[in-house]
């Protein structure tokens, strides 16, 4: 039994597009009827398929782990739908760090200048000048290291 050739239709287009289908037909080893045909009956399908680079993603994602693309597919779904509230989750514990850090840094520069008033009342007070000596350069040294943590 003969199959039915379906119904011709001329088509006309400018000589550019022809020379550009021709091309792209010669390449893919098809004749231009069916590089025509079928980039027309893709035209119609594009809403329901996968961007190519996207379906070699998920390819390479279940050939490396034995998975069917389905199932790869359906991963990459539930990871996508999942990273804005991992995001968001980062971003603010991100934001609490700054603020701990803020505060720790504010109570530093805190600490270090009561304890310049206080090195500076020890030095006034009734003591030896050795043990004066030892105060004053203990103290120091502390307000130092407080402010020198402060900068890093």
């Amino acid at each position: 039994m003969a199959t039915k050739q379906p119904t011709a239709y001329p088509l006309r287009m400018p000589d550019d597009l022809r020379d550009k289908v021709e091309a792209v037909a010669q390449e893919s080893g098809r004749s231009v009827n069916q590089e025509i045909v079928q980039r027309l009956a893709d035209s119609f399908e594009a809403g329901k398929r996968l961007p190519k680079t996207v379906v070699e993603v998920v390819e390479k994602a279940a050939e490396i782990n034995a998975w069917a693309f389905e199932d790869a597919l359906l991963r990459y779904v539930v990871v996508g739908m999942q990273a804005e509230p991992l995001r968001r989750s980062a971003e603010e514990a991100l934001q609490a760090e700054r603020y701990r850090n803020m505060a720790a840094r504010q109570l530093l520069v805190r600490s270090a200048d009561q304890l310049h008033r206080i090195a500076e009342s020890v030095m006034v007070a009734e003591f030896t000048p050795e043990l004066r000596g030892e105060w004053k350069q203990t103290l120091t040294m502390l307000i130092h290291e407080i402010r020198r943590m402060d900068r890093s």
